[in-house]
């Protein structure tokens, strides 16, 4: 097998939960100030918002700049601009393509495969030495987690694995830690690391300092797989992190025989992600195209739209 897993059905799934009366009038706040008539984002020479913007503000998204900001309404509009335009600055929209990041995939050093226990995407890394286009790879591979989350999922898993004793450069690993913290806030479900030399876990040692507290307790390190195959944290009760028919067999003891072809798993892995973007977005503009709509009603919608076309996602 040289492609990754499909999305999970969840029927179990759940939207978010309504808000509390201070809650909802902040983030009412947060969004009459996006919404309001002539928006155009600050210092900017062309502030319009486009779609791609526009698709971006939801209305989870936007809760969640608000909880990173501790429900200070100003400071969570500030993030949101702030990160608007790092998007436009970084080419999240069109610098950062598949095109431009495929060299770098090229040896399977990140891969999306399969999903953990409630749902979340798995974004397998495997430390290696790197430079601006690895980071512009990862920025990549976090869009397209996102696009695979299914209805009520709003984090991934990032798992690590050490091979051939390679760590990143300490700047990367920093440089990176400041994109996820500032520009992807409340993405991060679990960081989960097994095989790890030393130098790695000096490495972690030394970025640990810069790592917000909530990020830091997602961290789970030393994991190990179990008899059935499933991923767990170290320990004889440890948590079922990842189910093993989710895991790879080759390098992490699950059950699934998967192996990374780069000409069989990269164009598999860009037209789901590509399809499910389209499908998203066709969503996003039946539910009305401005900021505010909800992920999990542009996901439920999506699904139908795939019911009724029978497109095979």
């Amino acid at each position: 097998m040289h492609e990754p897993l499909p999305v999970p059905e969840r029927p179990d799934a759940t939207p978010p939960p309504e808000l509390g009366e201070k809650e909802a009038e902040l983030y009412k706040a947060v969004y009459e100030h996006f919404a309001k008539e002539g928006y155009v984002l600050p210092n900017e020479e062309k502030g319009e918002l486009s779609e791609e913007e526009k698709e971006w503000l939801t209305y989870e998204c936007m809760l969640r700049y608000l909880r990173c900001a501790k429900w200070n309404e100003k400071e969570a509009i500030k993030r949101l601009e702030s990160t608007l335009k790092w998007r436009r600055e970084f080419g999240v929209y069109d610098v950062v393509t598949a095109e431009q990041v495929e060299p770098e995939a090229v040896s399977g050093k990140h891969v999306l495969f399969g999903f953990d226990v409630v749902g979340r995407p798995n974004a397998y890394v495997y430390p290696h030495e790197d430079g601006t286009r690895a980071v512009q790879l990862t920025v990549w591979i976090l869009e397209r987690a996102i696009d695979l989350m299914p209805p009520g999922v709003e984090t991934l898993n990032v798992l690590v694995k050490q091979v051939d004793g390679k760590i990143p450069a300490l700047s990367t690993c920093l440089s990176f830690l400041n994109i996820v913290q500032t520009h992807y806030p409340e993405r991060l479900g679990l960081a989960i690391a097994t095989n790890m030399s030393w130098m790695l876990q000096l490495l972690v040692k030394l970025i640990r300092p810069f790592i917000d507290p909530v990020t830091n307790e997602k961290i789970r390190l030393n994991a190990v797989s179990r008899d059935d195959g499933a991923i767990c944290t170290a320990g004889k009760d440890g948590e079922k992190l990842v189910d093993g028919d989710q895991v790879a067999r080759a390098g992490w003891g699950g059950n699934v025989g998967f192996e990374y072809v780069h000409e069989e798993y990269w164009p598999r892995l860009v037209e789901m992600c590509r399809r499910r973007r389209e499908g998203m977005h066709e969503a996003w503009k039946e539910l009305g195209g401005t900021v505010g709509i909800r992920e999990w009603d542009v996901k439920m919608t999506q699904e139908n739209i795939e019911t009724s076309t029978n497109v095979d996602l």
